[in-house]
């Protein structure tokens, strides 16, 4: 009977520690429950800011790629860690640049200096640098320090914007402002200073003489006029205050209607002038397109040869046009080519002044032209002659 309670009591002991390993077990498996579930929620989270993050990158890239201007980012040791498209084309780098250094990629020594020079002090810069691809380039470059001296990697921001255009822009334009003072300066100083002669002489002068001077500032200020009325013309086509009008217009009439105003010049020249054309209606401003007809045939007779040829002809494909004057004067050098339509521009300045020209009817013609949705052109071949060339919309049959 006695050891009975030290059975039970075991068995107590036992069952204790059979509950204790029991809820041991039971805990064990909640908490690799709980463990399980809170990776796969982290796992899940992780994977979620990865996809927004990989999104925020690719639009934010995306978003540098549609910008214009070239973009670059580079480490402290001047390694390319992002090139933008726009910046590939401008320096014309590799297709895949990442990881070179950017002398590697460019031979730019100007950017290099600009970078170079860039101190925790000043920590930004602009500067306008000839292209190092282009001998006619310019670009305005942007190149900022960030992190000079914080916890985070040192890196170099470029931003990289073609200026070429702008340059020209402005070129052209002193360019032009030099040239219409020119021009104007010349009739002013006849004109001043016959007139002062006269104003001097009053009464001393002989009749002879005093005509002379007053048909001398009578030519110099019809040109006055002459380069004011076109300047005029010439900005309103440029700012398109000139309405232009759409009609149908019988090319082949208008054309003999103005080589018929030439025949006499012609004739005192001992030009012949020739016309083959097809009957076509082009639609248009019949005023503009005669003033483009009256200026390329004007500017034939004064440059043409002496007892030389003037043809005009014209062809129709798909509804376009073409029409050409040609002479056989002594022609335009190829580098004069693409500049002929600028304002005031003159192959041979003295030649030109002498001929009475304005130096502006090449560029009404292109305004004109383009007004009317053409192009136009020269070709030409030194010693030669020079044909001018231009297209407009023609007008069908069944139109």
């Amino acid at each position: 009977m006695t050891t009975l309670p030290w059975i039970i009591c075991i068995l107590l002991v036992l069952a204790l520690i059979a509950l204790h390993f029991l809820h041991q077990r039971r805990f064990h498996k909640t908490t690799e429950g709980l463990k399980k579930t809170f990776q796969e929620q982290l796992s899940a989270s992780e994977a979620a800011i990865g996809r927004i993050n990989r999104e925020l990158t690719t639009q934010f890239q995306n978003l540098l790629e549609g910008i214009p201007d070239g973009l670059l980012v580079l480490d402290k040791d001047q390694r390319l860690e992002f090139v933008n498209t726009p910046a590939i084309n401008l320096l014309r780098l590799p297709s895949n640049p990442i990881g070179l250094r950017l002398l590697e990629g460019v031979r730019w020594p100007e950017l290099m200096t600009l970078i170079e020079n860039l101190t925790p002090d000043q920590r930004a810069n602009t500067m306008e640098l000839p292209s190092p691809s282009s001998s006619q380039g310019w670009f305005k470059v942007f190149a900022a320090l960030i992190n000079p001296e914080g916890p985070f990697p040192k890196k170099y921001i470029v931003a990289i914007r073609d200026i070429t255009e702008t340059r020209l822009t402005e070129q052209h334009q002193r360019e032009f402002v030099a040239n219409i003072s020119h021009e104007l300066r010349t009739p002013v100083s006849h004109i001043k200073g016959w007139a002062e002669t006269l104003l001097g002489n009053l009464g001393n002068i002989p009749r002879e003489t005093e005509q002379r001077f007053l048909e001398s500032i009578l030519r110099n200020a019809i040109r006055l006029e002459l380069i004011i009325n076109d300047l005029l013309v010439l900005s309103a086509l440029e700012s398109s205050t000139i309405p232009i009008k759409r009609e149908c217009v019988d090319l082949q009439a208008l054309l003999h209607q103005v080589t018929d105003e030439f025949q006499k010049r012609a004739t005192e020249k001992g030009i012949t002038i020739t016309c083959s054309l097809p009957r076509v209606c082009i639609w248009g401003d019949p005023l503009r397109i005669e003033q483009v007809l009256f200026n390329l045939i004007d500017n034939a007779i004064k440059y043409g040869r002496p007892n030389g040829h003037i043809q005009i002809g014209a062809s129709v494909k798909d509804a376009i046009a073409e029409v050409f004057v040609a002479d056989d004067g002594p022609g335009i050098p190829p580098e004069a080519l693409e500049r002929i339509f600028e304002k005031f521009y003159r192959v041979d300045v003295s030649r030109s002044r002498a001929t009475g020209g304005t130096g502006l009817g090449l560029a009404i013609v292109k305004q004109i032209i383009q007004a009317h949705g053409g192009k136009v052109w020269a070709e030409s071949i030194p010693g030669k002659g020079t044909t001018f060339r231009f297209t407009l919309p023609a007008v069908s049959n069944s139109e």
